[in-house]
């Protein structure tokens, strides 16, 4: 019977991983799980007297980390006991604790290993003749895949050793299913940005775009935009001539462009963005004739009034750091809130949704 089982988890991982060819976020931080799963149970050698049971398991857990989770797990067993004349009926009922640890959290296929402790208990009421099944103190390890189909959904194979104190006994499960996650945000990756145009490089499909110059999602110029296309020159760029919407003098200054990220529904300023707006301030003092437009802006979460208020303190978020931090003349800031109406990438999973809340500072001629 536990070959049968080996067999059946092993095509289950196949096709699991079969599937797995695209990326869709994995596990969330914070988020709570429902796992409703079943398959088969198999019994110790020793104790002959119940066939492979047929389970069903509830789980219930918890993402304390991207990889690490506890889960609750209540499991009945419906199995068959030999009997003189038939088989007779018993149920098994097997709650337990689990801790989990996901490897590759953030794929579309999420390998996991697991182990916890628990307890069996039957109810052998039926069993003919009577043959009393010692409950025991059981623990468990094994593993499994979670494969992904949307955000919020995920197919699941799993398979468990137990080890029973009573008798050390050892038996086995195999159960496939299913998790749903509730709540939870996906931690965004690290953005390395090498060109500062707001688009990690690892997404960015035009590297090197001049400072200055505004992009789409995937970091290349957006020509209808009402800015200069400007040519990179250190930490700067230089106006090489105009865009579709700006007229560009022919002494056109250097301009610069910083763009700081928001953490959810926040308006303040980390500390991983003072350096750049050194920069920015000391630009500022170097060309007393530029003024710096600050373009606040969210992702989509949220009524479009609220969204639309925090892009607003988040532009003004800006102009005060500036101000109380550098010595800046706030007359030297034209502020500009569009809320969620100018993304620059789409809304559809929690890491595009980090690219949305920012707040873009370009200098611009007077």
């Amino acid at each position: 019977m536990k070959s049968i089982g080996l067999r059946v988890f092993v095509l289950t991982v196949f096709l699991l991983s079969t599937f797995a060819g695209v990326s869709l976020a994995g596990v969330r931080a914070g988020a709570f799980t429902l796992s409703p799963m079943g398959g088969g149970y198999s019994f110790d050698d020793e104790q002959d007297l119940l066939d492979l049971g047929k389970t069903f398991t509830l789980g219930l857990g918890y993402n304390f980390t991207d990889s690490l989770a506890a889960e609750l797990g209540l499991t009945y067993i419906h199995t068959d006991a030999d009997g003189t004349f038939s088989d007779q009926d018993v149920y098994v009922y097997q709650p337990r604790i689990d801790l989990l640890y996901h490897i590759m959290p953030d794929q579309m296929l999420v390998p996991y290993i697991a182990a916890g402790v628990g307890g069996m208990f039957f109810d052998d009421d039926n069993v003919d003749p009577p043959q009393e099944l010692d409950d025991m103190v059981q623990a468990n390890a094994g593993g499994g895949l979670k494969l992904f189909v949307s955000d919020n959904v995920a197919l699941r194979a799993d398979g468990r050793y137990y080890y029973g104190f009573e008798d050390s006994q050892s038996e086995y499960a195999v159960t496939i299913g299913m998790v749903f996650q509730l709540g939870g945000e996906k931690a965004p990756k690290p953005c390395i940005d090498s060109d500062n145009d707001g688009v990690c490089d690892d997404e960015d499909q035009c590297p090197d775009t001049p400072a200055g110059v505004r992009v789409d999602s995937v970091g290349c110029q957006i020509k209808s935009e009402p800015y200069a296309e400007m040519e990179k020159s250190g930490e700067t760029g230089q106006a090489l001539g105009e865009s579709d919407v700006v007229v560009v003098v022919e002494d056109a200054i250097e301009m610069m462009e910083v763009v700081v990220y928001f953490d959810f529904d926040e308006a303040n300023i980390k500390p991983l963005y003072f350096e750049r707006m050194a920069d920015l301030a000391a630009f500022m003092d170097e060309n007393p004739e530029i003024v710096a437009v600050v373009e606040g802006h969210t992702d989509s979460v949220g009524s479009e009034s609220y969204n639309m208020d925090l892009s607003k303190r988040r532009a003004e978020a800006v102009k005060s750091y500036m101000v109380n931090n550098h010595g800046i003349d706030g007359d030297r800031f034209d502020l500009k809130w569009f809320g969620e109406k100018r993304p620059v990438a789409p809304n559809d999973s929690p890491s595009n949704r980090q690219l949305n809340r920012r707040a873009i500072t370009i200098t611009v001629m007077e």
